[in-house]
C-alpha cells in the first residue's frame, strides 16, 4: 500500500477530560504517516496544555491556539495548514479504534476515481456502547456515481451505520485546496457538517463503505448537540438543510433522494419547535411551524410506515401554548 500522508485535523474546545483517549487512539493507529493537526479553540481547562505535552512527544502532532471563534473556525485554521494527500476530522471528545486509517486508506485507494472512503461507528454513552447497524444491507464495492450512495446517507432508518457527519470518513485533499478549495461555514453554530459533506459529495464520483465500526462517536450531555440554547439560536440546523436542499435541487440530485433530505430537514425543524416550545421562544415557534409546513407533505408520505411520528408532528403543529 502507498505511504501517502493522511491529515487529522481535530477541532478542540474544553474537552480535557476525554481529550488524552482521543489523541492516543490517533497516535497509535497502525497507518503511521500522520499530519495531526491539533486546533485548541481558546480552551480554558487544560486542553491546550495535553495538546503541548503530544507535540513535545511526538513530532506529527502539530498545535494550534487561537481564540474562541467556534469549531468552523477552528477546522478551517487546520485546512489552511494541512498538508497530506487525504483529509480526516475528529471531535476531541471521540476515539478511533487502531486501524481505522489503515483501512480507510486501504479502500481509497482501490480506484483513483474514488473520493471518499467511510466506515461505521458506535454511539457511546457513559455507561454502555451501542453498535449502529444497518437494517438493509449496504454494498461494500465502489458505488458509481457517489450520487446513488445519497440514498443510504439520508435514509437514517435502514442505514444508522451510515452517517452525514464528516467524521469515520476520509476525503481526498483537492476538496479543501486552492481557491475553490472547500471551507466551513463560520455563520453556523450547528450543522455546518451536512453542508461540508454535500459540497464533497457534489464534488466526487466514486464512494466507498465498509460498515466495520472503527469510530467511536461519544454521547454527552454537555456537547454542542444537546446545548439547547445553541441549537435554538439561527435555527441552525434548518439552515444547513435549507442550503443542502438548494445545492441539490440546483445540481440536479433526484427526487428519489431529495425526498429524504427534506424528511430530515422537517425532523431537525420539529426538534427544534419542541425545544421553542420548551423554553417559550413564540418568535421561533412560528418560523418553525412555517418551515415545516412547507415540506410537510414530503415528511407525511416518507413515514406511512411510521405513523406516530406523523401524530406527534400534527400535534406540534396545533399545540398553542
Amino acid at each position: 500500500m502507498r505511504n501517502d500522508k493522511i491529515s487529522v485535523i481535530i477541532a478542540i474546545y474544553n474537552v480535557a477530560e476525554y481529550l488524552e483517549q482521543c489523541l492516543e487512539s490517533v497516535r497509535h493507529q497502525t497507518y503511521k504517516n500522520l499530519e495531526i493537526i491539533c486546533v485548541d479553540d481558546g480552551s480554558v481547562d487544560g486542553s491546550a496544555e495535553i495538546c503541548d505535552r503530544y507535540a513535545v512527544a511526538d513530532s506529527r502532532f502539530i498545535v494550534i491556539h487561537k481564540e474562541n471563534g467556534g469549531e468552523c473556525s477552528a477546522r478551517n485554521f487546520g485546512l489552511n495548514i494541512c498538508s497530506g494527500s487525504y483529509i480526516s476530522f475528529i471531535d476531541g471528545d471521540d476515539w478511533l479504534e487502531p486501524r481505522m486509517y489503515e483501512r480507510l486508506l486501504e479502500l481509497i485507494l482501490q480506484d483513483e476515481k474514488i473520493g471518499i472512503s467511510m466506515c461505521g461507528h458506535s454511539m457511546d454513552y457513559e455507561d454502555r456502547t451501542v453498535m449502529m447497524i444497518n437494517n438493509k444491507k449496504v454494498p461494500e464495492k465502489i458505488v458509481s456515481p457517489m450520487r446513488e450512495f445519497l440514498y443510504y446517507i439520508y435514509r437514517r432508518d435502514e442505514y444508522k451505520n451510515v452517517t452525514n457527519y464528516l467524521w469515520a470518513k476520509l476525503f481526498r485533499a483537492e476538496y479543501f485546496t486552492g481557491n475553490k478549495g472547500i471551507r466551513f461555514p463560520i455563520d453556523l453554530t450547528v450543522g455546518h457538517d451536512v453542508v461540508v459533506g454535500a459540497l464533497c459529495y457534489l464534488r466526487t464520483e466514486y464512494v466507498i463503505y465498509t460498515d466495520s465500526a472503527l469510530y467511536h462517536y461519544r454521547q454527552r450531555q454537555g456537547s454542542v448537540m444537546h446545548n439547547l440554547d445553541r441549537r435554538l439560536k439561527g435555527l441552525g440546523s434548518c439552515v444547513a438543510y435549507e442550503r443542502v436542499i438548494n445545492l441539490y435541487k440546483k445540481n440536479g440530485i433526484s427526487f428519489k433522494i431529495l425526498k429524504y433530505v427534506e424528511r430530515f430537514y422537517v425532523y431537525h425543524a420539529s426538534v427544534l419547535l419542541k425545544m421553542a416550545y420548551q423554553v417559550g421562544d413564540a418568535e421561533s415557534v412560528m418560523a418553525l411551524k412555517t418551515k415545516i409546513k412547507k415540506y410537510l407533505l414530503v415528511y407525511i408520505l416518507t413515514n406511512l410506515d411510521h405513523p406516530d411520528r406523523i401524530i406527534d408532528m400534527i400535534r406540534n403543529l396545533i399545540r398553542k401554548d
